[in-house]
């Protein structure tokens, strides 16, 4: 046998497994390898641009000079002045269309800006929860959510021309002592903290934590 050959190897499903999974990218470097390529292909759009914009300087020079020479330009020079001016007031068009639908510097602060304009939080994410807090999100969203939106949900005036779907602090936990989530007031808070920092509802302005007073709240969607 050539020292140089190694024999091919066959491995079994499991050990396949392991070696894919030793050999994988970490999430570090997956999210290096994004960030490169989505950098490059930020960095493409500029000779795009340049190229652009030397078509068009090489436009109006060549009307510039087309006149000089020529006193009776012609219709060609009409083509090639109705492009030059096509070129130079579109050029803010041209540059929204490389750079203006970018997703990372544009769509997605507008969309940030949007969530908080309208008060939506992103949610909170499960690996962070507790197991108390998780099962209690669960068993309300899947059992109760439905029924308490029905009773204590209502279209109130928030502001001037607001209309919007709340409800108040207190009734929300007058609500949990009637369907016996809680045993007492106290308790009735607890499970409304538990189901605010699991994102199911929220006061309607961000500004406090569950309580047992006319305080405004809301369920996410």
């Amino acid at each position: 046998m050539n020292p140089k050959t190694r024999p091919c190897l066959r491995l079994t499903p499991h050990q396949e497994i392991k070696v894919s999974v030793r050999v994988g990218a970490s999430p570090q470097t997956a999210s290096l390898s994004k960030w490169r390529s989505s950098n490059r292909l930020q960095t493409d759009k500029w000779p795009v641009m340049c190229l652009l914009l030397t078509v068009s300087l090489l436009a109006n020079l060549s009307s510039c000079v087309w006149l000089l020479f020529n006193h009776n330009p012609g219709r060609l020079y009409l083509e090639l002045l109705f492009f030059c001016a096509v070129v130079n007031y579109g050029q803010g068009l041209l540059s929204f269309a490389l750079f203006g639908l970018d997703k990372h510097l544009i769509l997605l602060p507008v969309k940030r800006l949007y969530s908080l304009w309208y008060g939506k939080q992103e949610e909170q994410p499960q690996s962070d929860l507790s197991e108390e807090i998780r099962m209690t999100c669960t068993q309300f969203t899947k059992y109760h959510k439905q029924q308490c939106f029905h009773d204590i949900v209502k279209k109130r005036r928030c502001g001037k021309k607001t209309m919007v779907d709340c409800f108040l602090g207190c009734e929300l936990v007058e609500w949990l002592l009637q369907v016996g989530l809680a045993q007492d007031r106290g308790e009735a808070v607890l499970y409304g903290t538990r189901l605010q920092e699991g994102g199911v509802l929220q006061h309607i302005k961000q500004e406090y934590s569950s309580q047992d007073s006319p305080l405004y709240y809301r369920f996410m969607a």
